[in-house]
């Protein structure tokens, strides 16, 4: 077939698309066709089907896509129903989606826009005014992304669930016939037209179906409700003829406290009398250090007074004997302090002759002065007599000058100021950046590392071929091997364990991850039967000279299993991970449950639901170990509840094969390599704003500079112009008149030492006529104190006797003071001791009475008291169950008692209100279904008449059945004799015209923002067919409201093109 250029494009010139496009539109002005949230704007796709890459871009008001069979039309249907979370069977395009794929593609790329504005809009202040989903479907998996009007990935993570909250905002559901019709549900449901092909599509397009389903389970839900309350009520008087039984033996228990609370009272009557004794003995011991705290200060005053006299007595002794020792020091040094007199009356009187010189000299300096300060009063009076007009001017000029240059000096200071902190700012910028640019490089590098070593694991995997055992490490078949070629193990070693661990067919993807997750490093492990086999083995990893040595589990092989039902999660609400394991090897299997507890671990699919259930005592299921949330969460149950986060580290070892395993792993490094291409733009984009950066601060120090350069030079103005101003000064008459001042007070410091040094003088002449008068007077007195030694000896004698006597005595007074000393310190410890004796007994007295109880009772009698009534109590007690246990069992059947009370309660509540609730809704089911039909029999008459058909739809609920009853016989007589003629006697044509009025009708009643029909038109005549095209186009531009899309082999040249209707041709490639 000859190939045409259509005149709108492909979306990529990059490869030759498989189809051409032909776009035939008018220009013209049209009336306002309303924009709802949810309408197609592009569609593309790449190897998708049969198409290599095609961009479709219908218009948001109708659209035809015509084409011959095998051009691809009805891919481009499919296209957007598995964008939107179809599937391979909702589309009727086989079991699997992979069968998408391209002929010789590895992948498939499916983009839907659609648009996000009006009041159904969905988060516009997130995604924008277009919301674009993206899914793409490998040879192993499907994934979505969900990007917003400007391109960027919104959502990455549980893609599903905000794809689902989309669809439900719009109003999509890419299931429903009446919003998709493709051709096989349009055979099958309309052009077959058999009654209850037509009753379910009915059902199906007004979403009473879905109601329906929903209802029924309800029902379901409240017989399941019924049963259980009905078990429960059963079980209600037994478990109270349980409780009556332990409340009587409680009962028992609790007159025997009252016996042991006599026993307790006695103990404390016991205890009290015990401290009353102990009492007794303390006080006698305080009356000891008493008396002996008495006799202590007649000690001390004793000691005190003798050692006063002895101290006085010592003292005076000391005086008498300086006294003798200094007469008889005189005696021998009388000629050296005559010598000594005579030199001291010869120093002093030449100290007096200079004085009398230094008079004179002040006296000269005083008639200096006097002359200089008479010549600076001439020179001042004579300064005032003349003036200085011409300096004041310019002293003026040079004032305001400084003053200005100043001003500019501050201003220019502020600038400087503020440039510096600019420039300080610039700095900590680019310090910042400078870190931010090494953060980047460090995850780069981290990057890097992890795309490494998947790639190293991926060569590893292709290495191995199709064994399974590569996936467990490079080494892991070599290692096998020689496991098989050893003869010494008394079994051959079990492992890898994880090559013995398979899941059940149909088990998800995220409970596959969660058992390996749970293994982790189980899965790599060995069994042995006996330690022999495990030291061999040990060796064994050694020789291989193994990076990473696996574990070695040793116990007997055996062919029995354990038994797990005993400790098994007891729970229907959620997956068990030993559930989905098939593992054949028993001793496998019973490692698995050693080491993992596969049989107490749930699987839960989302966080909510792990708070809600694991956090309430009641509501944890029997043998709850723990439960593995979302794949990234480990939640423990209460009364220990707590959550832990858990990387998801799993490689898919579980996989069936190795092919979808080298696929992950592929995915895997596409992805760590785009990561680590994003971390680079960020460096280049960091090292960009770095470099500016560093411009800002060269350009803003260039610019400090220069500002600090100006203010140089006007500092430099500014000094220059206060020389100028010392320089040119006319003389100072200040300057003078301080300088006669000064020499007015350099006259009266003269005058003052002048005055001093007459005083000095004088008084050095005395002080020389006093040495003179000391020298005779010593002469004189040496003769008389050689007289006064003999009385001061016999003083001596008596105070030496003394001294002996005060210090006999005080000593003895010591003694005893020492003596009184350690009896009360001997006294003061024995009551030390007994009061914490006395402590210890009142505490212990305490535990049993808080009160303090008198009794006048002794404490042997006390004694034998209590272990009388102890012994009969003992008697009591040993003829009944323990008290904790009875106590214990009580307290639980009480709590089941109530609990199981209030909940059949609560449950009989809730199926009485689910009952009435079901009721009313079955009778609004009923009405909307009634209504419904009746709204579509109308419409559908409507459409008929444009034919001038006489018809109508006849619906029986009960046998779920829908006639259509159409009579295209507009004359009155022949419609009258064949009202109920059978569609099946009508022609190709007329029966298509019913089933697209069924069609129109069907529309009025729902409100997708979409409707797509494919191949509605290919059994019509060509009357029919364009009376039918008619009605749709004027049923559409009429309404304008939705977007419509018609795809149709047949030609469409005789439909007329406006602005509201579109029509895009496909063409075959040519072969």
């Amino acid at each position: 077939m000859k190939r045409k250029d259509p005149p709108t494009a492909q979306a990529s010139p990059a490869k030759a698309p498989k189809h051409r496009v032909e776009v035939e539109e008018l220009e013209e002005e049209s009336r306002f066709w309303e924009r709802r949230a949810g309408m197609i704007l592009e569609v593309k796709l790449r190897n998708f089907m049969c198409h290599e890459l095609y961009h479709f871009i219908p218009n948001q008001r109708l659209t035809f896509l015509s084409g011959e069979n095998g051009s691809g039309k009805s891919a481009v249907l499919t296209a957007i129903v598995f964008a939107l979370g179809g599937s391979a069977r909702t589309s009727n395009r086989g079991s699997s989606n992979k069968g998408f794929i391209r002929t010789g593609q590895n992948s498939a790329v499916v983009e839907i826009k659609l648009l996000n504005v009006g009041e159904s809009s969905y988060k516009p202040d997130l995604y924008g005014e277009s919301i674009t989903v993206r899914r793409t479907v490998t040879q192993s998996s499907s994934t979505y992304k969900i990007l917003d009007h400007m391109g960027k990935v919104v959502v990455e993570k549980k893609v599903r669930e905000e794809l689902d909250r989309i669809l439900m905002s719009f109003n999509i559901q890419v299931d429903n016939p009446i919003a998709v019709l493709n051709q096989d549900t349009a055979k099958t449901f309309l052009f077959k037209c058999e009654p209850d092909k037509l009753y379910t599509f009915f059902m199906r397009a007004t979403q009473l179906e879905s109601c329906k389903n929903d209802y029924n389970a309800a029902a379901v839900e409240k017989v399941q409700s019924e049963t259980f309350l009905t078990e429960k009520t059963k079980s209600l008087p037994e478990l109270k003829r349980e409780l009556e039984k332990w409340e009587k033996k409680y009962q028992f228990h609790m007159n025997l406290n009252t016996r042991r609370g006599d026993v307790k009272a006695k103990k404390g009557e016991l205890s009290w009398a015990v401290v009353r004794d102990w009492e007794g003995e303390l006080e006698e011991e305080r009356k000891k250090v008493e008396v002996e705290n008495r006799k202590l200060p007649l000690c001390e005053r004793n000691i005190e007074k003798n050692g006063d006299e002895e101290k006085n007595m010592r003292e005076r002794k000391k005086e008498v004997e300086g006294e003798i020792q200094s007469i008889a020091k005189n005696q021998e040094g009388e000629e050296t302090k005559l010598r000594e007199l005579k030199q001291e009356f010869t120093a002093k009187n030449e100290i007096a002759k200079a004085s009398r010189k230094a008079v004179n000299v002040l006296k000269r300096n005083q008639e200096t002065i006097e002359k200089e300060k008479t010549a600076l009063s001439e020179e001042i009076e004579r300064l005032r007599a003349t003036g200085t007009a011409e300096y004041e001017e310019k002293h003026r000029v040079r004032v305001e000058q400084i003053r200005k240059t100043e001003e500019m000096v501050a201003a220019l200071g502020a600038q400087s100021e503020t440039s510096s902190n600019h420039l300080n700012h610039l700095q900590a910028n680019s310090r910042e950046t400078e870190v931010r640019v090494m953060q980047l490089k460090a995850d780069k590098q981290r990057e890097w590392g992890k795309a490494m070593k998947t790639q190293q694991e991926l060569e590893a995997l292709k290495k191995g071929g199709k064994n399974k055992l590569a996936a467990f490490g490079p080494w892991m078949p070599k290692v096998v091997t020689e496991i098989n070629k050893n003869k010494k193990f008394r079994s051959p070693p079990i492992g890898p364990l994880g090559a013995h661990i398979n899941v059940k067919e149909g088990t998800s993807e995220n409970i596959a991850k969660a058992i390996e997750g749970e293994l982790g490093g189980l899965m790599h492990s060995f069994l042995v039967s006996c330690s022999q086999d495990q030291k061999e083995l040990f060796n064994l990893f050694s020789k291989l000279g193994l990076p990473q040595k696996p574990s070695i589990f040793t116990c007997p092989f055996t062919e029995s299993r354990h038994d797990i039902q005993a400790k098994r999660v007891d729970t229907d609400m959620f997956p068990v991970l030993i559930d989905y394991v098939d593992i054949e090897d028993s001793n496998v299997f019973n490692r698995v449950v050693d080491s993992g507890s596969l049989e107490r671990i749930l699987f839960i699919p989302t966080t909510g639901e792990a708070e809600s259930v694991l956090s309430k005592p009641e509501l944890i299921p029997t043998n709850t170990l723990h439960a593995t949330v979302a794949n990234s969460y480990q939640y423990y149950p209460a009364p220990n509840y707590r959550s832990y986060y858990k990387e998801d580290r799993s490689r898919g070892l579980l996989k069936a094969n190795i092919e979808e395993l080298v696929e992950q792993y592929k995915q895997q490094l596409a992805q760590e390599e785009l990561q680590e291409r994003e971390v680079e733009k960020l460096i280049k984009q960091a090292n960009e704003e770095r470099m500016n950066h560093m411009k800002q601060i060269d350009a803003e120090e260039r610019k400090l500079k220069l500002v600090r350069d100006k203010i140089r030079v006007k500092n430099n103005e500014i000094l220059n112009l206060k020389n100028e101003e010392e320089n040119e000064a006319p003389p100072d008459i200040s300057a003078l008149e301080d300088d006669l001042d000064s020499r007015k007070e350099s006259l009266d410091v003269v005058v003052t030492k002048l005055d001093e040094e007459n005083v000095k003088c004088i008084t050095t002449t005395e002080t020389a006529q006093a040495a003179k008068n000391a020298f005779t007077e010593a002469d004189q007195s040496n003769a008389a104190r050689r007289e006064g030694v003999e009385p001061l000896s016999g003083e001596l004698e008596q105070l030496e006797n003394g001294i002996k006597k005060a210090k006999r005595d005080k000593e003895h007074y010591m003694t005893k003071r020492d003596e009184y000393k350690e009896k009360i310190t001997k006294y003061e410890k024995e009551v030390e001791e007994k009061e914490e004796r006395l402590g210890e007994l009142v505490e212990k007295a305490k535990y049993w009475s808080e009160e303090r109880i008198q009794s006048r009772k002794k404490v042997d009698s006390l004694k034998r008291e209590v272990v009388k009534m102890e012994e009969s109590l003992k008697q009591q007690e040993e003829t009944q169950e323990p008290r904790e246990l009875v106590t214990q069992k009580f307290d639980s059947l009480s709590k089941v008692y109530e609990r199981a009370r209030a909940q059949v309660k609560y449950m009989d509540e809730t199926v009485t209100f689910l009952e009435s609730m079901l009721l009313q809704r079955k009778h609004g089911f009923k009405i909307i279904r009634n209504t419904t039909s009746k709204n579509i029999n109308r419409n559908f008459t409507t459409q008929l008449n444009a034919r001038k058909y006489i018809g109508k739809l006849e619906f029986d609920h009960h046998a779920h059945t829908l006639t259509i009853i159409v009579n295209p016989d507009s004359k009155a007589a022949a419609a009258a004799l064949d009202l109920k003629r059978d569609i099946r006697s009508l022609s190709g044509g007329e029966k298509s015209y019913s089933s697209v009025s069924l069609i129109l009708a069907l529309w009025n009643a729902m409100t997708p923002p979409f409707r797509v029909l494919d191949e509605f038109d290919v059994f019509m005549d060509a009357v029919n067919r364009r009376v039918s095209l008619d009605n749709i186009i004027n049923y559409a531009s009429d309404d304008r409201k939705f977007q419509f899309i018609f795809l149709t082999p047949l030609n469409t040249d005789n439909i007329g093109i406006s602005n509201d209707l579109k029509i895009i041709k496909l063409y075959k490639r040519a072969s």
